[in-house]
C-alpha cells in the first residue's frame, strides 16, 4: 500500500507507530519477557540456513499442552510459577509463543474477575493472540498459498504479518486517515488492486464490481472513502475498545446514510464508492483474504522497486534448499529471509524512499543498484544498518536528507528511520528459534521517539548525538 507510516506492533513490545492507532498499539506492553530470546547479534549468520522456525511453528497456535497455573503469581507478564518441574520449565521457556498465549489468557481471566485491573495494552495484545490462534491452520495454509501465488518467502511474510497484527484479523482502524484493515493493515487501494484480479465468483462473494476498478482514482478508491462508514460504525462501539470493531458494526449502513458526505460526485459514483467501501469493510478482516492482499502488495513493491540484481540475489544453488523440514516448503529456491523481499517490507511501511535511503547510504547510482557485484554485499544485517544510518542530519528541520538515484532529494525523521530499521529486525526476530536473536535493531540505548516541536521549530530533538554528526553514507575501508 506504500504507506507513509511505519507500523510495528512487535512481539515483545509494541513499538511506536506513525499513524494514529489506538493508545494500546502505541504503548503496548509485552506478554512475555523473561523467556524471550536475548538481543545478541551474530555477524556470522548463514543466510542460506538461518536458525528460524517453520511457518506452522511461528504463526500463533494453541499450546500443545494445558497452560501452567499462573493464578498465584503476582505479575502475569513476567513472573513464573515456583512449582514448575524442570521439564515444564524447559518446555515453556522454549515455546515462547505458547507461553505468551497462556500469559494473555491469565490477563483476560484477571480482568474478567476484577474489571479495570489489567493494562489496556496487555488486554489488546491478549485479544490479538486469541484471534490469531483461532485461525492458525487457515493462516498457515494462506501463507503457503501466498508464497505459491506471488513468491513472497513464507518467513518474510510471517515476520511482517506478525509485526503488523500478530496475525489477528483486525477490522477497519482509523490509522491516521489510512483506514487500514486485516492482518496486513492494508488500505482500500491495496484491497482494490487485489480484488481486481480475483475470479468472477470471488468478486461476487466480495461484492466487488466485475469490471476492473481504477485503483489510483481518488474519486473511487481513496482510503478516505471508508471514513463516512467508519465514523458510523465507531459510534456503535459504546464502551468497547476500538480494536473490537468487526464487520457487524458496518452491516446495517446504507448508501443513504453516507451519501451526503459525497456531494462532490453524482449518484452513480456514490453508488460505486459505497460498493467498494462495503466490500472492504465486510471482508478485509478475513484471515485468508488479508494474507493474500498483503502478499500481493509486497509483490508489487518487489517488482516495481527492487532491482533485478537484488531480486536475483539470495537464491540456492541447484540441489540446495532450506534444510528445516516444514509442512509447506517454499515453492522456489529463494532464501527464507531474502534481502530484496525484506527491503520490500521496509517500502511497504515507509514508502519507496526506503529504497532511496539504502542506495544513498551505500553510495550506489542506478547502474550499481542494478549490478550483482555491488548488491551482493547487502544482506539483511547490512540492510538494517543502511536504513538506520542513511541520510545527513539537518538541524533546520531535524530530519535526515538523502539523494535519490535520479538526483532529487528526500528526507525522513529520526522516528521513521529508527522504526523502519527496527521493523525489519523484528521481522527476522519474529521467526527465530534460538535462545538469542541473531539480528539486532540498532537504536539502543536510544528510543525511536519523536522530536518535540513548537511553532514549527524543534525544541527537543530525539536524534541521538552520533546520528546528528554521522555522514549518512557508508564509509569504505
Amino acid at each position: 500500500m506504500m504507506k507513509n507510516k511505519v507500523s510495528a506492533l512487535g512481539f515483545v513490545v509494541a513499538t511506536l507507530l506513525f499513524s494514529a492507532k489506538s493508545e494500546a498499539r502505541l504503548n503496548a506492553g509485552n506478554l512475555l519477557e523473561e523467556s524471550m530470546p536475548q538481543l545478541q547479534a551474530d555477524n556470522t549468520v548463514d543466510w542460506a540456513q538461518p536458525a528460524i522456525g517453520c511457518p506452522e511453528e511461528m504463526i500463533p497456535a494453541l499450546p500443545s499442552r494445558p497452560c501452567p497455573d499462573l493464578s498465584t503469581i503476582t505479575d502475569p507478564v513476567n513472573d513464573w510459577p515456583t512449582n514448575l518441574s524442570t521439564e515444564d520449565q524447559t518446555f515453556w521457556t522454549s515455546h515462547r509463543r505458547f507461553m505468551s498465549y497462556c500469559r494473555g489468557e491469565e490477563i483476560v481471566r484477571r480482568e474478567a474477575a476484577t474489571p479495570g485491573s489489567q493494562k489496556s495494552s496487555q488486554l489488546e495484545l491478549a485479544w490479538f493472540l486469541e484471534q490469531s490462534v483461532n485461525h492458525h491452520d487457515e493462516n498457515v495454509a494462506s501463507v503457503a498459498e501466498a508464497n505459491a501465488l506471488y513468491g513472497v518467502p513464507q518467513a518474510v511474510l510471517v515476520g511482517a504479518l506478525f509485526q503488523e497484527s500478530l496475525f489477528a484479523g483486525l477490522s477497519v482502524g482509523e490509522d491516521g486517515g489510512n483506514y487500514s484493515c486485516g492482518v496486513g493493515q492494508y488500505n482500500l487501494r491495496a484491497w482494490c488492486k487485489w480484488a481486481n484480479i480475483q475470479s468472477s465468483a470471488e468478486k461476487t462473494r466480495l461484492g466487488w464490481p466485475q469490471n476492473s476498478v481504477n485503483c489510483d482514482d481518488d474519486t473511487l478508491a481513496s482510503p478516505r472513502i471508508v471514513k463516512p462508514l467508519y465514523d458510523i460504525a465507531a459510534t456503535k462501539l459504546g464502551s468497547l475498545p476500538m480494536y473490537k470493531m468487526d464487520p457487524s458494526f458496518f452491516a446495517d449502513i446504507k448508501l443513504s446514510d453516507v451519501s451526503n458526505n459525497w456531494s462532490d460526485v453524482g449518484p452513480a459514483t456514490q453508488q460505486k464508492r459505497f460498493q467498494l467501501a462495503r466490500s472492504f469493510t465486510d471482508h478485509c478482516s478475513e484471515a485468508h483474504s488479508g494474507i493474500l492482499v498483503a502478499a500481493h502488495e509486497l509483490t508489487g513493491i518487489f517488482h516495481d522497486f527492487i532491482s533485478p540484481a537484488l531480486q536475483q540475489k539470495d537464491h540456492y544453488q541447484e540441489g540446495a534448499h532450506f534444510q528445516r523440514a516444514c509442512v509447506n516448503p517454499d515453492h522456489d529456491n529463494t532464501y527464507p529471509l531474502h534481502t530484496g523481499w525484506l527491503l520490500s517490507v521496509a517500502a511497504y511501511n515507509a514508502g519507496p524512499r526506503a529504497v532511496n535511503a539504502v542506495t544513498y547510504y551505500n553510495q550506489w547510482d542506478h547502474n550499481e543498484y542494478n549490478s550483482h557485484s555491488f548488491v551482493k554485499y547487502l544482506d539483511p544485517s547490512a540492510l538494517i544498518a543502511s536504513l538506520y544510518w542513511s541520510g545527513k542530519y539537518s538541524t533546520a528541520d531535524d530530519s535526515f536528507h538523502f539523494q535519490t538515484m535520479q538526483g532529487s532529494w528526500e528526507s525522513w525523521t529520526w522516528q521513521t528511520a529508527c522504526v523502519v530499521q527496527r521493523h525489519i529486525a523484528k521481522v527476522i526476530q519474529n521467526n527465530t528459534l534460538l535462545p538469542v536473536f541473531f539480528v539486532n535493531s540498532l537504536e539502543a540505548p536510544y528510543s525511536c521517539a519523536k522530536s518535540v516541536f513548537e511553532n514549527g521549530h524543534v525544541v527537543q530533538s530525539a536524534v541521538p548525538p552520533l546520528r546528528q554528526t554521522s555522514s549518512g553514507k557508508k564509509v569504505s575501508l
